[in-house]
């Protein structure tokens, strides 16, 4: 017989080198900080939804209240201060590593070591940072 397998994962941005969502902004709203993080900045954006439509992953969404898009930031506000994204810090099975993969001493080094991995939809040519284990 048939047999099918579902899997679930989350997808979140995925903070792509080559970012499809900051070549679409006409306002330059769109950056990638050194660190490799996608941030949209609130005072340029204007919610035109170009960087939603250009968006691969459907990453990124309308705050109608504020009249912006917004998205994941990886909690840069965090990261900044030395501390670990929100949903790595208290996710409770511990199943999101966050860190620099240039230190073989971090958690997510550590975790992909000898592991298969995957990037989401890596067609797009954006090249994710964002590993998934297969």
């Amino acid at each position: 017989g048939t047999r099918m397998r579902l899997n679930r994962v989350p997808v979140l941005c995925q903070h792509c080198e080559n970012p499809a969502c900051e070549d679409a902004c006409p306002h330059g709203a769109i950056s990638r900080r050194s660190d490799g993080i996608v941030i949209i900045d609130p005072e340029r954006c204007q919610g035109c939804g170009a960087c939603r439509e250009a968006c691969p992953y459907d990453a990124i969404y309308a705050n109608a209240e504020r009249g912006i898009s917004q998205k994941c930031t990886m909690c840069a506000h965090l990261i900044d201060k030395g501390e670990k994204p929100a949903c790595v810090k208290h996710c409770p099975g511990q199943a999101r590593k966050f860190g620099d993969l240039d230190d073989p001493e971090s958690d997510v080094s550590k975790a992909i070591e000898g592991r298969e991995t995957m990037f989401l939809n890596e067609e797009a040519g954006t090249k994710p940072s964002v590993y998934y284990l297969q």
